[in-house]
C-alpha cells in the first residue's frame, strides 16, 4: 500500500494520540505530581465475598493544604486486618487530585 500524502498519515496518528490523551488525561499522573505525607490507619472495612472476609484500611491524613482525607485503601487483608489501627504509613497523593493516592506500608516483622 502506497501513501500519496504522507502528512495526511501524520496528521492521523496525532489525532489518535491527542484523543488518547483525552480520554486518559485524568489517568496520567506525572512524577512531579505526586506529595508524599504521613498517614493513620484509623479503621478497617470489612466485605464478604464467597465466604471468605477481607478487611480494607481506612486512611487518614492531612494534605498540605491542612485539608484532612480519609479514604479505603484498594489494598486488604484476608481474614484478618493486617495491621492494627492506629499504624503509621506513608501517602503518595495527587497533588491535582488527592482522592488519587498509593499507600506505603511498614515492613510486617516476621
Amino acid at each position: 500500500m502506497e501513501i500519496n500524502y504522507p502528512w495526511l498519515f501524520v496528521v492521523g496518528i496525532l489525532l489518535i494520540l491527542l484523543l488518547l490523551y483525552w480520554r486518559l488525561k485524568d489517568l496520567i499522573v506525572l512524577p512531579g505530581q505526586w506529595q508524599q505525607v504521613d498517614g493513620t490507619i484509623v479503621n478497617w472495612m470489612s466485605r464478604e465475598e464467597k465466604g471468605k472476609r477481607f478487611f480494607h484500611p481506612m486512611i487518614e491524613f492531612k494534605t498540605l493544604e491542612g485539608s484532612k482525607t480519609q479514604y479505603r485503601a484498594d489494598d486488604h487483608s484476608e481474614n484478618v486486618p493486617m495491621y492494627a489501627i492506629g499504624t503509621k504509613v506513608i501517602v503518595k497523593y495527587n497533588k491535582k487530585n488527592p482522592k488519587q493516592v498509593k499507600t506505603i506500608y511498614p515492613k510486617k516483622k516476621q
